[in-house]
């Protein structure tokens, strides 16, 4: 798959997305291989990474704000209907963190609240209307960004809630959205010291994590994407390339790659050398 961004030149304007989604898809026929997906961070507010020609939304709190989830219906429902017209078929979306931390530097007005409740109804609202629409949508950063003070862009970030805390707080919009149907769902490079006492392990490359808490305890089936391996919080630590080997045998069936800081291309490249290795050893 590929996912698309303006930093790195693939968003200029709605024509060209289509033009190179279509191409896109084209290559991959030739090649015969059934379909890409095709992704974008098209959340509301501070993350847009269409702005011109389509529906630009205001951020998921303001959404939450109006007290209507109906808004929430809406936005997604457009949003869906406007990406497939252009061929994107993958929206990272919704935020699904609790932004229970008010020095919470990454998520703020991403997230629909600091209330569990309001963040578990309007993910699911999103989470119904992207599968009516049939956009794939990753209710994101599993098992929660929000409690957090760090961004994890440029560093690693702790969770520090305990499981009783995890389980009504962090948890409670996932559930929401799995019981909603969604199909895929993203993780977050935090570490979780109530789930995962390895401190070399955030939850990205945590079997504890990924396979005992998502797949076992929350019987989640679908997709796991990671959040960009190319972020601070991996590539100052375990590095880019070794993540890629990690999160694979964590459990994560997607690797994504974004357009980070100091994130080189190639990396995907060595990353997908490193995975072949290491399924050959």
């Amino acid at each position: 798959g590929v996912i698309l961004y303006s930093s790195w030149g693939t968003v200029e304007d709605i024509r060209q997305v289509a033009r190179l989604c279509a191409s896109a898809q084209a290559e991959a026929a030739r090649a015969k291989v059934p379909g890409l997906f095709v992704g974008i961070d098209q959340e509301g507010g501070p993350v847009n990474r269409l702005r011109e020609g389509g529906t630009v939304f205001p951020s998921q709190m303001a959404v939450a704000a109006s007290g209507n989830r109906e808004h929430a219906r809406a936005m997604a429902a457009v949003t869906a209907s406007e990406l497939l017209t252009l061929g994107v078929n993958l929206n990272f979306v919704p935020v699904a963190d609790v932004n229970s931390n008010p020095a919470n530097p990454i998520i703020g007005i991403r997230a629909f609240s600091s209330d569990p409740n309001t963040v578990s109804r309007l993910t699911a609202v999103m989470v119904e209307e992207y599968r009516r629409a049939g956009v794939l949508c990753t209710p994101k950063h599993f098992p929660g960004h929000g409690d957090t003070d760090v961004d994890s862009h440029l560093g690693l970030p702790v969770a520090s809630h305990d499981l009783k805390t995890l389980d009504r707080i962090d948890f409670a919009p996932f559930r929401a959205a799995f019981k909603a149907g969604a199909q895929a769902v993203m993780t977050a490079h935090v570490e979780v010291p109530a789930i995962e006492p390895d401190k070399s392990l955030p939850a990205t490359l945590s079997r504890r994590v990924l396979e005992e808490t998502l797949r076992k305890q929350m019987r989640f089936e679908g997709l796991i994407f990671t959040d960009s391996l190319g972020m601070g919080a991996l590539s100052k630590g375990v590095g880019t390339v070794r993540a890629a080997v990690m999160a694979a045998k964590a459990g994560a069936d997607v690797l994504l790659f974004g357009a980070d800081i100091d994130h080189d291309p190639a990396q995907q490249v060595e990353a997908y050398e490193a995975l072949l290795a290491a399924a050959r050893s």
